[in-house]
Formats: structure tokens, sequence, C-alpha cells
């Protein structure tokens, strides 16, 4: 798109981007916070089942 400046009256391109490379800069973000969600995932399930283990020791 096109528009003059009205003091210089020289065309410049506004640039349009589309909607994923403006969201490119919060890439990390996201990464990090799908990284932080599997982290937690996985320790809940092994602390799961080491209290499962522990229980089941227990009642032997």
């Amino acid at each position: 798109m096109k528009t003059k400046t009205p003091a210089t009256g020289r065309a410049h391109m506004r640039l349009l981007t589309p909607r994923s490379l403006r969201l490119l800069p919060l890439l990390p973000a996201i990464a990090t916070l799908l990284l932080l969600g599997l982290v937690l995932w996985a320790n809940q399930r092994i602390v799961a089942r080491d209290l499962a283990q522990r229980a089941h020791y227990r009642v032997l």
C-alpha cells in the first residue's frame, strides 16, 4: 500500500506483514511455556508413580 506524506510528497511503502510474522517475536516465549508444561506434566507422572510404589511397599 503506497501512501504519500503531506510534508514531503514522497511515496513510501508500508509493509503489510501477515499475522504469523507479527507473532514471530513471541515464539521464544511460547516455546518456553510449552517446555515448562511438558516438564510439569512429566514431573507429575513421575511423582504419582513414586507415590503409588511407596503405598504398595507400605502395604507389604
